[in-house]
């Protein structure tokens, strides 16, 4: 897998990657992605400091969310509701980034 990291001064993370073979969970999902949908947004990760209160506000909002099976825990919304783009919420992590700078690597 090859990836580039970006990390805007206003915050956040955009991770571009290209899988480089099919092996591993991650490698074998986004092969068949591409091959399926070309090239494109694979998935938007949003970070949350209450995820229970973020699942909850989707939901109060008609959007179907289910936990899925990933670690970090993250939570699915419904792609039906979001015009099939897949969007994970996830709990922010506790991490300092040291000597990042906000050019892509």
């Amino acid at each position: 897998m090859r990836v580039a990291v970006c990390t805007p001064p206003s915050g956040g993370r955009i991770e571009l990657t290209s899988p480089t073979d099919d092996r591993g969970r991650f490698g074998r999902e986004l092969g068949v992605f591409l091959r399926e949908r070309s090239e494109g947004l694979h998935a938007l990760v949003l970070e949350s400091d209450d995820l229970d209160a973020s699942v909850r506000a989707f939901r109060i909002q008609g959007i179907g969310v289910q936990q899925r099976a990933a670690d970090p825990p993250q939570w699915e919304l419904d792609p039906a509701a979001v015009h099939g783009t897949r969007i994970y919420i996830e709990r922010t992590p506790q991490r300092i980034f040291r000597g990042e700078s906000s050019d892509c690597t």
